[in-house]
């Protein structure tokens, strides 16, 4: 069974999300922070990350560290082999141009919110189905 690592801090949405992934076989760790969930990457094997980019801490500022953190971590401390797809959603202002960012950084895909959790199971499965075809080659 594939883990999904889900880095969300709107918990309804995270759990929303997590429920229509494990209804689709797969494993889900959801984390609300940036710590929690590079650990997570550190400690578990990890298919695919989902991964807001604008973490709010407890109250309504923006953390120091979400998901640009996040996809830095994973281009600098994880081995390339180990390097899961990360599918980077926000609902973040266009200028503020989170896609170019997610994309520089190798992010896979990137969603506006509100993503549908239909469209986010189908998207996790095509591009772990990509995967695996290209790790079969």
């Amino acid at each position: 069974m594939k883990t999904i690592l889900i880095l969300e801090d709107e918990l309804r949405l995270a759990t929303s999300w997590q429920l229509a992934l494990e209804q689709a076989g797969y494993a889900v760790i959801v984390e609300s922070s940036f710590d929690a969930a590079s650990n997570a990457l550190e400690e578990s094997e990890i298919a695919l990350v989902i991964s807001d980019m604008l973490i709010r801490s407890s109250g309504q500022t923006l953390a120091p560290k979400g998901g640009l953190s996040l996809l830095a971590f994973i281009n600098l401390h994880l081995e390339k082999k180990k390097q899961p797809p990360v599918i980077v959603v926000s609902g973040a202002d266009a200028s503020m141009n989170i896609d170019k960012h997610a994309e520089t950084m190798n992010a896979t895909l990137v969603l506006s919110k509100p993503v549908s959790t239909d469209n986010l199971v189908d998207r996790v499965g095509e591009i772990l189905e990509q995967q695996a075809d290209s790790d079969s080659d």
